[in-house]
C-alpha cells in the first residue's frame, strides 16, 4: 500500500513538473510585441531596393519570403491616405511574389537571393486583406499573411 501511495506521488509531482516547465517556456506568437516603427505599409509598385544613387532604398518595411511564410505576416497601415514601402526579400531557395488581390498588387516573381521595394496607399475605409504567395501551391502551404488599414 505505501509503495503506491509513494509511485501515485511521484507520478503527480513528475506530471506538475513537466506542466511547469511547459508553461514557463511556452511562447505565443501573438503575444509577441511587434516594434510599430518597422512594421507598416503601402501602394505603386517599383521594381528596384536601389534608389537612384546606387544605395538601398530607405523602406518603412521589411519582409522577408521563406518556405511557405511571410515574416512578419501581418502587416498594419496607420491612417488613410498613408503611403509606406515595402522591401519584399526573397531568403529562401524557391522564387515567391507577394499579392493583394483586391488592391491590384502582384510584385511579380522574386527569385532566391532577390529582393524589390513596392509602395502601398491605404484607401480611406478600413479593411483588412489577404497577402499570399501565389506561386504553386505556396499559398495552401501557409504562405499567407494580412493586411489591415
Amino acid at each position: 500500500m505505501n509503495k503506491m501511495v509513494i509511485t501515485i506521488g511521484v507520478i503527480i509531482l513528475v506530471l506538475g513538473f513537466g506542466w511547469y516547465l511547459t508553461a514557463q517556456y511556452n511562447t505565443d506568437d501573438d503575444a509577441i510585441e511587434k516594434d510599430d516603427s518597422t512594421e507598416v505599409l503601402t501602394t505603386n509598385t517599383s521594381a528596384s531596393p536601389v534608389n537612384d544613387d546606387g544605395n538601398l532604398e530607405v523602406v518603412d518595411y521589411a519582409i522577408s519570403m521563406n518556405e511557405y511564410s511571410f515574416t512578419p505576416s501581418d502587416i498594419m497601415v496607420e491612417g488613410p491616405g498613408e503611403t509606406l514601402k515595402i522591401r519584399l526579400t526573397n531568403d529562401g531557395d524557391l522564387p515567391h511574389n507577394f499579392i493583394i488581390d483586391e488592391l491590384d498588387i502582384n510584385s511579380g516573381l522574386i527569385q532566391p537571393g532577390d529582393s524589390t521595394v513596392i509602395s502601398l496607399t491605404a484607401g480611406q475605409i478600413a479593411n483588412e486583406y489577404e497577402i499570399y504567395c501565389g506561386v504553386g501551391n505556396h499559398r495552401s502551404l501557409g504562405m499567407l499573411g494580412l493586411y489591415r488599414q
